[in-house]
């Protein structure tokens, strides 16, 4: 596994960056509903969504780098016993 390719280590920071841009998503939604779409707001909305995507990926990336350092740690701990 490459966790040097993990661009938060903490999940949770991964977690609220993508519920802020999911707000961002669906407001901007509602502001074009009214207004009728565009180009440029439709590339808009896919962009967000990978950007959330993305956030989603390393979210679940970080997650599973720590559980393996996690994991190695306990057997060199319990190694050295």
């Amino acid at each position: 596994m490459r966790c040097e390719a993990v661009v938060f280590n903490n999940p949770l920071v991964s977690l609220i960056l993508g519920t802020i841009l999911a707000g961002l998503m669906l407001w901007k939604l509602f502001i074009i509903k009214g207004n009728g779409f565009s180009k440029k707001d439709i590339y808009e909305l896919c962009f967000l969504f990978m950007i959330i995507l993305l956030l989603v990926a390393d979210g679940r990336l970080a997650s599973k780098c720590r559980k393996e350092i996690f994991i190695k740690e306990n057997v060199q701990q319990k190694n050295y016993k």
